[in-house]
């Protein structure tokens, strides 16, 4: 039988291992609790109303410095908000004059269905059942189909 050995695992285990638990954390907490904790708020309070889209959000992704979010909506849309202020500062795509007769505006031809921000903050992906992916700009502007 293996004996267990009374020495602490070498540093580098141990770092690997912390890791791994930090990234699970990470990974398990939602972005709303992820949100509140960068806006030194607790979880379970709300970060506050964000209104302006047409149709039901999809998905809310937050810049890493929380500065940021931006909205997927079944109005084809996405929205980039500023958290400090609270406000809309774009609209990505536009609203179908004929929303649920299948119509389209510029933009997502369909629902949009998540949202990311990029790493440095600057550019949001959305994905749609329209079989797109979109890079924007924080101002709203097309990147990228």
């Amino acid at each position: 039988s293996a004996q267990r050995s009374n020495e602490p695992p070498p540093a580098g285990e141990m770092l690997e291992a912390l890791l791994s638990v930090l990234l699970w954390l990470c990974e398990a907490l939602s972005q709303r609790t992820l949100a509140a904790l960068l806006l030194g708020r607790s979880p379970s309070d709300p970060l506050g109303r964000l209104e302006g889209h047409k149709g039901t959000i999809r998905d809310i992704a937050v810049s890493r410095d929380g500065s940021v979010a931006a909205s997927a909506s079944g109005d084809h849309t996405v929205k980039i908000w500023n958290l400090t202020s609270g406000s809309c500062e774009a609209t990505c795509g536009s609203v179908p004059e004929k929303l649920t007769e299948g119509g389209e505006g510029s933009g997502h031809a369909h629902v949009v269905t998540g949202v990311c921000v990029s790493p440095n903050g600057q550019l949001v992906a959305s994905v749609s059942l329209d079989k797109t992916l979109r890079v924007w700009g924080l101002d709203g502007e097309p990147k990228a189909v």
